[in-house]
Formats: structure tokens, sequence, C-alpha cells
């Protein structure tokens, strides 16, 4: 999603169509039997609904029927069919925010709610008790498209790879409470709003408390210039969305996750460049005494596309981002990564979990065989925080290894006054069995359930002990951050980012995709540097865009640049990045 439709959408819509009756080059092909192998790491081809449904309709089997080989589909056909063709055998489609506005705590379930900004439809189920609701927002964001990608990769498992996440783009609207901050990086904005009067503020017409909640929530997360006025955040504030909890948006991502097994997190990152848009007015698209002309209609769509000046603050991209990597670790996904002008904080934060994921294996390792060595010692065994090969424990498994050496020390004590206990009643059975053989009137039978009763079933004692070492031998909890794999996706960083990035000595492998659209509005040059920079197992190609009208012509013509950058022949280059892409999405 880090490019737009541009000046490519005015081109043709099939890689063998002519884009003028003025003379041009022919268009770049590939040999047909290429096509199939063909992949598309990463674009949003649902976006464009309309030609979408055409073309899965057109892989019925009726459909199928009428035409039977792409190679029967000429130029002729194509631009007169109502369902152009797509000819590229596997495409990632990044979702990139849920299909239903999650998290959103309504007051009531009428339809009418008091707030010119929503309209609630309906009420549907709720996760985690929090109400959910079909919500449409009179703003520009881009409509929910997590339950259309499900749609479109569970009917068409041959042809699409369905990808879920929270692009950074969208990331403002939700709280985060489990924040973990990096090195030179404030969790808040710019503190615009601490200048302001403590008790109230003044927001349009309206008097509110500091403590809005809205107003709170994006104080939180966005930055905005310095030289912006003092009331500007609190006045956008009330024209923003109502936050949404981000929990219930992460319970609807896990669940789509698990319901396909081969499923990508994406698009996820970190963008610094992407400023919140200016929420379209609700009078504008529902005033119908308002002249209806062109234009109006232009107007419409400029305040639409108009910008603020709030940029969303990296901490705040970085905590969502680590709540979904959390569940791409612990499924095992690969990850389609946005990062734009943040590749020194991606990079750092990948370097700190690494670092925390080195800690706890070493932890986990050296820590088993501590604990091996208090239980079978009785908890007398020394405990030292240094390994003999170097590992160094954290504090806290060093105080959690001596709270298990005084508890087992207690429990050897315990044991042994037991056994003493247990000794004394032996003893005094005898006695008395003597006592009883000598006619001295003593119940034996009594004495005996007496002394039973009062000892310790050594059989039930020894299972309390290896129950009770069991649950402390029990690895330390360890909340897995890093994925397996991952892309950068349209990779616009310098070389050396590269070079930083593979030779990361711990997850995820780091593959990088390249798109005409995106990488091609870059020099020559630093193009040519960057495509041979990338391993040749690591390299991927992308059409990134949001109609499957351009997707074949942007990924030949990424084939025949990546092909000749790297000296490689058009069919190696299809084949590897093919190869690639199988890795990179199923390991």
């Amino acid at each position: 999603m880090c490019g737009g439709a541009g000046t490519h959408d005015t081109e043709s819509q099939h890689p063998t169509t002519a884009t003028s009756d003025a003379p041009a080059e022919k268009p770049l092909t590939l040999p047909e039997h290429l096509y199939l192998h063909l992949t598309d790491a990463h674009c949003h081809i649902q976006d464009d609904r309309d030609n979408i449904r055409k073309l899965v309709q057109s892989w019925s089997p009726s459909s199928l029927a009428s035409t039977s080989a792409a190679s029967d589909i000429d130029t002729t056909s194509a631009a007169n069919s109502q369902a152009p063709p797509l000819l590229t055998g596997r495409v990632c489609l990044m979702g990139v925010q849920p299909s239903k506005d999650l998290g959103l705590h309504l007051q009531a379930t009428e339809n009418d709610q008091g707030d010119s900004t929503i309209s609630v439809k309906t009420v549907s189920r709720s996760v985690n008790s929090t109400p959910l609701a079909i919500v449409t927002w009179n703003d520009t964001d881009t409509k929910g498209d997590w339950d259309l990608v499900s749609s479109l990769a569970r009917d068409h498992p041959d042809r699409f790879v369905p990808c879920f996440g929270i692009h950074p783009w969208f990331t403002h609207k939700y709280e985060s409470k489990k924040t973990i901050e990096l090195p030179g990086i404030t969790s808040g904005g710019n503190g615009h709003g601490t200048s302001m009067p403590e008790d109230v503020l003044q927001l349009g017409t309206h008097l509110h408390l500091q403590h809005d909640s809205r107003f709170s929530h994006y104080q939180k997360v966005l930055s905005l210039p310095n030289s912006l006025p003092d009331n500007y955040l609190a006045e956008l504030a009330q024209r923003l969305p109502e936050p949404r909890a981000l929990e219930p948006a992460l319970e609807e991502l896990k669940r789509q996750l698990e319901q396909h097994p081969h499923a990508i997190l994406g698009e996820i990152g970190l963008d610094r460049t992407a400023r919140i848009l200016e929420p379209s007015s609700a009078k504008a698209s529902t005033d119908d005494n308002k002249d209806n002309n062109d234009d109006d209609q232009d107007k419409k769509k400029e305040d639409q596309k108009r910008t603020t000046s709030a940029l969303t603050s990296i901490q705040h991209q970085l905590d969502v981002v680590r709540q979904q990597l959390k569940l791409a670790a612990s499924l095992k996904r690969a990850v389609s990564f946005h990062c734009v002008q943040a590749y020194g904080h991606w990079h750092d934060f990948l370097i700190q979990e690494g670092k925390r994921l080195k800690q706890m294996e070493a932890d986990q390792g050296y820590y088993q065989q501590q604990l091996r060595e208090i239980h079978e010692s009785g908890g007398t065994a020394v405990i030292s925080p240094v390994s003999p090969s170097g590992i160094r424990l954290s504090k806290k498994t060093t105080a959690r290894l001596k709270r298990e050496a005084k508890e087992a020390a207690w429990e050897r004590h315990v044991a042994s006054t037991l056994q003493e206990s247990s000794d004394e009643d032996e003893d005094e059975d005898e006695n008395r069995k003597d006592q009883g053989d000598r006619g001295q009137g003593v119940n034996y039978a009594t004495a005996t359930i007496t002394a039973t009763s009062a000892a310790p079933d050594p059989e039930s004692s020894a299972a309390i002990s290896i129950t009770s070492m069991n649950s402390v031998i029990a690895e330390p909890a360890f909340e897995a951050v890093l994925p397996p794999r991952l892309c950068m996706h349209s990779y616009g960083g310098s070389v050396d980012m590269i070079k930083a990035f593979t030779k990361l000595d711990h997850p995820p492998e780091i593959f990088f995709s390249f798109s005409i659209l995106v990488n091609g509005r870059l020099q020559e040059r630093k193009l040519k540097e960057l495509i041979l920079a990338v391993p040749e197992d690591r390299l991927l190609i992308e059409s990134d865009h949001h109609s499957h009208l351009r997707v074949d012509r942007l990924l030949v013509e990424m084939v025949h640049k990546v092909a000749e950058i790297r000296q490689w022949t058009v069919e190696e280059t299809v084949m590897k990045t093919s190869r690639n892409w199988q890795r990179f999405v199923y390991g």
C-alpha cells in the first residue's frame, strides 16, 4: 500500500494491449508457460470491487469452459471482455483493516446514536464482552477488507493467499495499552495540549474537561509540528473517529489467521510520512438540497483527499506492530511489512527483540540445568548466575532460582520431619503391640489405625514431590514476538540497511520485494544497487496495485528489470522469484 494508482491506471489493461494509437514500443510479455509461475508478493486488487467480482465470476466452471487456456485470450477479446484476465499464477492479497469497526464501545443499539459522525446499522456478536457493530464512518478511511480477502482466498485457494493486518495508516484509531519503548523514542505525541489550561479545553463552542477520552487518546498517539496553534489538536480530535479498543481487532485477526492455515500477517508496518486524512463532512455527503453538479462532485473529492498536519507517533505504531507480531510468532506465519523512512526504528526493534529472544533461550537452557541441580541436591546446590560457557542469567531468572532453592530446601526439611515422625509412630506401634501380646488390654487394631492416619502415604508423598518438581521445572514464560519470515515490501531503504537486515543472527528471515509502481520512481542507479545487494534467495517481486487490470503488466516489467540488472534470463528470474515466494509464504 506504499504506492497509489498513479499514471499506471491510464495504461493498458492487459500486457499485450497497446497504450495509445500513436507508435509505441511493444509492451513486454512473458512466454505463456511462465505466467503460471509468476507470483505477486504484495497487492490490493480486492480494492477494485467491481472488477475483482467480474474476475472471479469468469473463473466459474461455465466461464472456464469457454476460455480453456490463457493462450486463447487475444488482445481483442481482452479489450471487449467484461472480465479481463489475470494471468499471474499466485497473488498475495493484503487486507489492511477489519471489515467491521471492532472495539467501539457503544452505549445503545438504536440506529440514531446522537453522534453525527457515525451511523450504526446493526449490532452483532461480541468479543470479550466488547460490543461489535457494523459502522459506517463519515471519514475517508479505506473500507475494511478482511472478510472480502478471506472470501476470495477460500473460494480460490489456488490463486490467492490471504493476508490480514492493521495498516500503519489506520493505527491511530486504536488504543494500545501495552507499551515497550525503544531508546530515543517517546511514547506520546509532541506535547500539544500540555500548555493548555489544565481544567478545561475550548473545543468549538463547547467546553470539555481535559480528560475527554477522545482528546486524551489522540494527544497520546499523534505527533504534530510545533508551529501549529495549541488548539489544533483539540479541534482535530473532535473530527476524528472515536478510539477503538485494540484487543477485539486482535481477536478477529487471530480468527482470520487460524481460519486460513497459510495466511500471512500483513500489511502491517511503520510509516513516518503518512499524515492522517481529514475526515469528510457528514453534511457534504448527505445534503440533498445541495446542487449535484460536476463541480460539486469534484469539490467533494478534493475535500476527501485533504490531509491533516498530524502523524501517528512512531512509538504507537510500534506498539500496534508488536501486538500483531505476537500472533504471527505464535502461529509461525510470515509477515508483509510496510516501512517508509523508519528503517532505523525497525532495525532497532528487531535487534532489541533479538536480544530478548537470545536471553530467554539462554535462560531456558541454563535455567533447566540449575533447576535439576537444585532439586537433586534438595536445595543445597550453589546457584551461579553465570554458566561455565559464559551464559549469564537475567536478574529475574536468578531470583526465580533462589526461590526454587528455598522451596526445595523447605520440602526436604518437611519430608525429613515427616519421616522422623513416621519412625517414632512405628516404634510406638511396636511397643503397643508388645504390651498387647503381654495381655495389657491395648486394642491393636485401633492403635494401628491411629498410627496409619498420622503417617503420610509414601506413594502419595512421592507423587506430590514429582508434581511439585514438574511445576517448577516448567519453562519460564516467554512472549515470542519475532515471526519466522518477513518481507520488506517495495523496499526503498539503503544498501547498508539490506546488509544489516540480512546479517541478523535471529528470526525473522527477511526477504525484499520490489515493484515498478514504487521502486520504479527511484533513480536507475539506486534501484540497480538495491536489487544487486539482495541475496538471490531473498528476492521477490510485486505489483503493489489496487486492481488486477494492471498486475500482469507491472509484474512482467519488474521481471524484465530484475533480469537485466542481475543478468539472468527472463525464465530464470520468474522461476527464482517463484521459489523464493514459495519459501516465504509456506516456509
